[in-house]
């Protein structure tokens, strides 16, 4: 039975333009979402940018150029990545939009107000996590994701009772309603909702956030916490806040999954504040969440602020798009954290996407271009590698274990591969085109449902290849439609060159 699920990215801030690691994230999601939509599942998917935060006004500051202007240049840098990565947003979400602000006012007043009190408050303030910190979170004195010393913060705020759904947090995490993955993540959230759950600030000074925000509708000096406020992005891209509910009834309370997917940092809001607004809120919370790691460079956390960050835009100058999404895919560990080389994309570039893909394909069609006759699609002689090989497919996906799924395509590919090298149809071209146009059929079948397989990881050459077959299936379900037509081959242009 085909289900609905709703997917979402988190909204990365917007102090500088965006690095591998928010691209990592989208092509993660992305690909999850193609999958999904393989198998038969419909899906809608978002993402947008975090603009009410404190750290885009000093980095608007910083380059003298006013916030608004500042917020509307790095939005689009951010959207940008949509096209240039392939990936299948169907909405995106700013969290200066009216639809957001409407959305976490409204979600601010159904809080439950037992929930809520108002007191003065000190501590230390990261304004790269946006977030206080006690003096034994941090490391060295220092901020454990930004390596910088937070600010001391003195102010009357708004709190968020949280130990008031510590019990029930802790029951749907460890039923797995509350399907928190991988499992390293759902054990860390799990040690700090047992510890003893100090109240959170959900609001900040207007004067310290220089206006920039959203009020409390009962507070005019008051603005909601950037951690409230974005986090309400994924019930506001489905409308909350206004009249018609009818995207927020489909895909938030009638959907059968509820996707967040997310990096490590973030984690805690995720997995401990959002489902408890949720439920002081009375609304449903999510069913899934995945955490992925860091995208790393010699160990260090890539990011815009530590100054190490890889630039995206200059990768696809120098490599082709999906060479970009299977590296990262394959090589970025899904749940932890990965080095990224480029030594090794080109490395998996060349001996992989060109030598073993790219040159399977090429040989078939040519083998068939040579024939000068169309191949029939009848015989299908890797059907058990075929069927195992949608099974661990599936398997893998449905745990976002992308790695796994990676190997699982090109293990595929090697036993097709194998297949043409041990029935060398080249030798039968002229004297037995029964058994010439068995193997070339079989080989065939393997490609198109290798080649489905891949495209949720590398849409844009799964796309060419079937282009060139003059082939338009969307789902696995479509391929045995194929049975019995007929196949005009022609060897394809390289889908990958050699770097």
């Amino acid at each position: 039975m085909p289900k609905k699920i709703f997917v979402t990215c988190a909204l990365p801030y917007i102090n500088a333009d965006p690095h591998l690691g928010h691209v990592f994230e989208f092509i993660q999601a992305d690909c999850f979402v193609r999958f999904n939509k393989l198998i038969g599942n419909e899906v809608y998917f978002t993402a947008g940018t975090d603009e009410n935060s404190l750290k885009n006004i000093l980095a608007s500051h910083e380059h003298k150029v006013s916030v608004k202007d500042w917020i509307d240049q790095k939005t689009a840098s951010f959207l940008k990545l949509k096209d240039d990565f392939e990936i299948s947003f169907d909405d995106f979400i700013r969290t200066t939009e009216e639809r957001h602000h409407l959305g976490a006012q409204k979600l601010w007043s159904h809080l439950d107000k037992n929930d809520i009190i108002k007191k003065n408050y000190e501590g230390l303030y990261c304004v790269g996590c946006e977030t206080f910190y006690t003096e034994d979170e941090l490391v060295n004195g220092l901020c454990p994701e930004h390596k910088k010393v937070p600010e001391k913060i003195t102010e009357e705020n708004y709190f968020f009772v949280l130990k008031n759904y510590k019990n029930f947090l802790i029951k749907k995490i460890e039923s797995g309603e509350w399907n928190i993955m991988p499992e390293s993540r759902k054990n860390e959230i799990l040690s700090f909702l047992k510890g003893d759950l100090l109240d959170i600030s959900v609001t900040r000074s207007k004067k310290r956030s220089e206006g920039l925000g959203i009020e409390i509708p009962e507070d005019k000096e008051q603005v909601l916490w950037v951690w409230i406020d974005a986090l309400s992005n994924y019930i506001n891209v489905l409308n909350y806040g206004l009249s018609d509910q009818t995207l927020f009834e489909k895909w938030w309370n009638h959907s059968d999954e509820i996707w967040h997917f997310l990096g490590k940092g973030i984690l805690r809001f995720h997995a401990a504040f959002w489902p408890a607004f949720l439920q002081s809120a009375k609304i449903r919370i999510p069913t899934h969440l995945f955490c992925h790691g860091y995208i790393t460079v010699n160990g260090e956390k890539m990011s815009k602020s530590l100054g190490n960050s890889a630039d995206p835009r200059e990768l696809l100058k120098k490599y082709p798009l999906d060479s970009i999404r299977y590296y990262l895919m394959k090589d970025i560990p899904s749940g932890d954290d990965g080095d990224f080389s480029e030594i090794n994309l080109i490395s998996r570039h060349n001996n992989e996407l060109c030598a073993s893909w790219g040159n399977l394909v090429s040989r078939v069609l040519a083998l068939g271009e040579q024939y000068q006759q169309p191949i029939k699609l009848v015989a299908n002689e890797l059907k058990p590698e075929i069927d195992e090989s949608i099974e661990n497919y599936i398997e893998c996906f449905s745990k976002v274990r992308t790695n796994d799924v990676v190997s699982v395509c090109f293990d595929l590919i090697a036993k097709i591969n194998k297949y043409v090298s041990d029935q060398k149809p080249w030798s039968l071209i002229n004297t037995s085109k029964t058994d010439f146009e068995r193997i070339i059929s079989s080989s065939l079948y393997g490609i198109i449902y290798a080649n489905l397989l891949l495209s949720a990881i590398m849409p844009k050459s799964s796309k060419k290849i079937f282009d060139r077959l003059d082939v338009q299936i969307a789902s696995l379900k479509d391929i045995p439609l194929l049975a019995n037509q007929e196949f005009t081959l022609k060897k394809p242009e390289n889908l990958f060159n050699r770097i």
